[in-house]
Order: structure tokens, then C-alpha cells, then sequence
């Protein structure tokens, strides 16, 4: 069951006319868009969908989008709002999850994050990031406007591994992965070079490769002053910034 608190029919109807098959009710409702937005501090709407919930029986509960149920950006105010809405869920041995669209701040010029680092892309309180489980980050691939193209990264996982990023292309309502996809290229976007080569995540890779027993940090950081003529602050900052991509034991790192 998806809370729509923003998009309205015509748009929805177009995003998903390519899965809208016989029995597409019996398996997913979508409520319309409230005209103020989704008031959690309204007993009458909340009782209302707690109705609709416990009837349905849905295995996920989605809000979408949460700037339209907190009231304000601050910690208490995203408390509050939490409160409300598993106050909504029924509870027993197979309560529903509960997901959250939330929006991603304006990213700082020439800023790259990827791994828990995109946690901190997440717009709002950082009650919004601390409280779920688990947390998703969706990326466009390139600045192409006809480029149809996402990445898909698991940020948080507080029940299991964050496994790896993977990339896929919207088709109205359905995505399908992009088996070529090509990472170097979107690591390196925005990127400034010193030197000859980008310091990259492939870059980085190129020389763990081969190496067995492993590189410490700093014999990283060596590789990448010499012979690649990059600053000791630029690689120490972009390992510390690719380190969850990498297996890292007794303070060596493993690709």
C-alpha cells in the first residue's frame, strides 16, 4: 500500500500503464494524493487508513514523500511523525514493513559519495537516516536528461551486509539492470585530475590487484604520490571515502 502524499493519477497512471495487468488491485493500492499533504496529526485520517491497512493486509506500508508528513526538518518534529505512523501499522508476529521516500539534499559542488557516506545525502533531520534499519540511495547515472539510467546502493543495512551497488533503467514502473554498466566512468564524473589519471575507485582497485597479502593504507597512498603525482590529502581523503568498498583486515586493504 503506497501513501501518496504528492503524485497525482495522470502521472501515476503514466508511470505504470506498462504493469497495469488484470489483478494489479489485488496486490498494490495507491491512495490519491492528500491536497495538504499527509496529515499524521489528524485523528480521522490516520483512523481511516488504519482501517484500510488492516483490511488490506499489505506486506509493505510506503509514504511517499516525507517532506509531506513531517511538519518541519528538525529531530522532533521527524520523531513525532515516526511515532505516528507505526502507531498506524497493526502489530502482531507479521506487521507490515514500513518504507519512506525521502528526497536527497543538493550535492556540494564537485561533491562524489558513495557507501555509507550517501547516508549523509539524505535531506532533513539526521533522524531520518538513524531511525530506519535499512537505507537505499537512488542516483541518476549522468547529468543526461534523456538517460533513463539509476544506481541503486544500500547505505544501512543494521540486520546484514550492505552488498554491492547496482545500476538500472526506469521503464514505466519496472526497472532492468544494466548488466555493462560502466562504474568508472560514473565514479570519475566531476572528478578533478592531478596529474595524468583521475583519482578514481578504479584507479585504487588497479593497484590492490594483484596483491594478494594486501596493501596498508599508507602503502596505498604511496602508490598513488608515486608514481601518479597526486597530494597525500587527495588520496588519504578518497580512501577513507571508497574504504566500505573494499575488504579491510587487520588494517590492510583487499579488492
Amino acid at each position: 500500500m503506497i501513501i501518496q502524499c504528492e503524485n497525482g493519477s495522470v502521472r501515476l497512471a503514466s508511470e505504470l500503464r506498462d504493469i497495469m495487468e488484470p489483478g494489479f488491485d489485488d496486490w498494490i493500492r495507491i491512495t490519491p494524493p492528500p491536497s495538504l499533504g499527509f496529515a499524521c496529526d489528524d485523528p480521522d485520517l490516520c483512523n481511516q487508513l488504519k482501517d484500510q491497512i488492516a483490511k488490506f493486509e499489505p506486506d509493505i506500508v510506503a509514504i511517499d514523500p516525507w517532506n509531506r508528513v513531517a511538519a518541519d526538518d528538525k529531530g522532533r518534529d521527524y520523531k513525532e511523525a515516526f511515532e505516528k505512523l507505526l502507531a498506524i501499522l497493526p502489530t502482531g508476529n507479521r506487521p507490515p514493513a514500513l518504507g519512506i521516500v525521502s528526497h536527497t539534499r543538493k550535492p556540494k559542488h564537485d561533491e562524489r559519495t558513495s557507501g555509507r557516506g550517501l547516508m549523509n545525502t539524505i535531506a532533513g533531520s539526521y533522524v531520518i537516516a538513524s531511525v530506519p534499519r535499512t537505507a537505499f540511495v537512488l542516483q541518476t547515472a549522468s547529468d543526461d536528461t534523456e538517460d533513463a539510467r539509476v544506481v541503486w546502493t544500500c547505505c544501512k543495512n543494521n540486520d546484514g551486509e550492505l552488498g554491492a551497488r547496482s545500476a538500472w533503467e526506469c521503464q514505466n514502473g519496472l526497472f532492468a539492470l544494466v548488466e555493462d554498466f560502466d562504474w568508472e566512468a560514473f565514479d570519475d564524473r566531476g572528478e578533478k585530475k592531478e596529474g595524468r589519471r583521475v583519482l578514481s575507485l578504479e584507479l585504487i582497485k588497479e593497484i590492490l590487484r594483484g596483491r594478494p597479502q594486501g596493501l596498508t593504507r599508507g602503502e596505498i597512498v604511496h602508490r598513488l604520490v608515486d608514481p601518479h603525482g597526486f597530494s597525500q590529502s587527495a588520496a588519504y581523503n578518497k580512501i577513507k571515502e571508497y574504504a566500505d568498498l573494499f575488504t579491510e583486515k587487520d588494517g590492510r586493504f583487499y579488492v
